[in-house]
């Protein structure tokens, strides 16, 4: 199995594994299966301070540190 093959995600168990391209998304779809999309922009950290889909959001911002570099 290729090294790819295991970083495809899953839903949960029960469900098929999500698509990885566009061709595949749409035989699936074509096929009658349908997707629920998260769609972001926002990046504002929400107000009460917990983790929502804004940080998900390219423009969001939060540190990144690579071995102890910022």
């Amino acid at each position: 199995m290729p090294f790819e093959a295991n970083l495809r995600p899953m839903i949960n168990s029960e469900f098929a594994p999500l698509p990885t391209d566009l061709g595949e998304i749409q035989t699936r779809a074509h096929n009658g299966e349908q997707f629920e999309f998260l769609f972001f922009w926002g990046h504002q950290p929400s107000k009460d301070g917990t983790i929502n889909e804004s940080c998900l959001s390219q423009w969001y911002a939060a540190p990144f540190v690579v071995d102890g570099l910022v």
